[in-house]
């Protein structure tokens, strides 16, 4: 990479304003979801909230989301760069939502950061159940479950069509060859 392009990514802004709108609406819409999936006795009935869960189904997908929008326009970013300008605007065009999902290194960055955020919520899952004198044995399997598999699932969404959109721009921007 030469030093004008070094320069230029670091004027490309990765996480716009409208990247942390995108993440608290599915936050705000996933963490309503979840709430009213694992724990409609305490939103309906007379159970009492798991305030760590609450927290934890609406600070996820945020979090995820948010990242994901990161690295996926990065990658783009990065992709331009190794590229010329005809082979990525003609990627970017041609490429489907499911082709790319499952290349441009979305699928390993989309575990290692569901690995991540599942350890993290799991941890806390389980401090805060011990901390209320659950057993080991009552605490929720389908929970730790789901706190693994949607931020994978979130992570392989929201990087694809960040990349996409990024490759849009970048593609739109380049200067266009004559060969």
């Amino acid at each position: 990479m030469t030093k004008t392009s070094k320069n230029t990514q670091k004027t490309v802004n990765f996480l716009p304003k409208s990247a942390f709108i995108r993440s608290a609406i599915v936050a705000i819409i996933v963490g309503s979801v979840l709430t009213l999936i694992n724990q409609r006795g305490a939103v309906f009935g007379d159970e009492e909230i798991a305030v760590a869960r609450l927290v934890l189904v609406f600070l996820t997908p945020f979090l995820v989301v948010l990242a994901s929008q990161a690295v996926g326009a990065k990658q783009a970013w990065h992709d331009r760069q190794t590229q010329t300008a005809a082979q990525f605007a003609s990627q970017a065009r041609g490429e489907t939502l499911a082709q790319t999902m499952v290349t441009h290194g979305i699928p390993m960055r989309a575990m290692v950061l569901g690995g991540l955020m599942g350890t993290l919520n799991t941890l806390i899952i389980i401090t805060a159940n011990l901390s209320s004198g659950d057993t080991p044995g009552s605490l929720p399997i389908v929970i730790i479950a789901q706190a693994y598999f949607l931020p994978v699932l979130f992570g392989l969404l929201s990087q694809s069509i960040a990349y996409r959109r990024a490759a849009a721009q970048f593609a739109a921007l380049a200067p266009s060859s004559k060969a």
